[in-house]
């Protein structure tokens, strides 16, 4: 080929290209306004209130929530999903009851253990109060008088059962209230000496010899609880078969039995056998 032939071959070669070239980006740039144009359509079209309002109805209509529903719950996917978060949310709940009640368990086992503390207390302050009233003696059934000297009453009841008591072994003496209203209030002795107050309650039916004092009798001086449950125990058993002594409250049984009652379970189950 002869150089003019060549040079004209390329000019045409370039020619075609620049058609080419133009030819593309004639099309791409239609493309792009068909897209943006197309776009905006759909965004027009998404956003207009008729079409929200119609993907509402269709959201919200039986059959598709029907169809939803269904699809969800025959997916293994799905049905395996479920089956493994209610495994896992009751393994958890399962080691929070585990641990919740072993927490219980740990509280009644410490409710146990200070319940039986305080029993064990409770027990001690009430043989420290009864200890303290051993030298004590409750005088029931002397009238009383205007003025009187409760101290000297308690020498003339120890003289009526043959003790000779000197007013000065008295450490103290006086009457306690009473919820009866017809009855002289009884009167409380404390003794300075252990020896005159066994002397005293150990003759104490010798009183039922004077007129005066028939109607007097004389106890040990029981602290509270000691006091309820001999009241009980005369309300439940044989009442001549309970008495204390030494602060104990004491039964004897129709087959010559003593019992030691410390408590209402004790009196109960023996009233069973009544």
């Amino acid at each position: 080929m002869s150089h003019p032939d060549s040079i004209r071959f390329r000019r045409t070669n370039i020619a075609i290209v620049d058609k080419l070239n133009n030819s593309d980006n004639l099309m791409v740039s239609n493309l792009s306004t068909i897209d943006d144009k197309l776009v905006n359509t759909v965004k027009h079209t998404v956003s207009s209130p008729q079409f929200l309002d119609s993907l509402q109805q269709s959201l919200v209509s039986g059959p598709f929530i029907a169809e939803l529903c269904k699809q969800i719950a025959s997916s293994p996917v799905f049905v395996d999903l479920i089956t493994s978060m209610v495994s896992s949310t009751l393994k958890q709940q399962q080691e929070e009851i585990c641990r919740l009640q072993k927490t219980v368990d740990d509280f009644d086992e410490t409710v146990a253990d200070l319940k039986d503390q305080v029993d064990k207390l409770e027990l001690k302050c009430d043989r420290l109060e009864q200890y303290n009233k051993r030298k004590n003696l409750i005088i029931h059934g002397v009238p009383e008088t205007q003025n009187e000297n409760t101290d000297k009453i308690a020498v003339e009841v120890a003289k009526i059962t043959g003790h000779i008591l000197d007013e000065k072994f008295i450490y103290s003496s006086h009457r306690l209230p009473s919820k009866m209203i017809n009855a002289p209030r009884p009167i409380v002795v404390s003794f300075l000496r252990y020896s005159d107050r066994q002397a005293i309650i150990k003759n104490r039916r010798k009183l039922r010899q004077y007129e005066r004092y028939k109607t007097t009798f004389i106890n040990e001086h029981l602290n509270s609880l000691n006091n309820n449950l001999f009241h009980h125990a005369r309300h439940k058993l044989i009442k001549h078969g309970v008495y204390s002594r030494n602060g104990n409250v004491l039964y004897i049984d129709a087959h010559m039995k003593i019992h030691l009652l410390t408590s209402y379970s004790i009196i109960d189950q023996l009233a069973l056998r009544i």
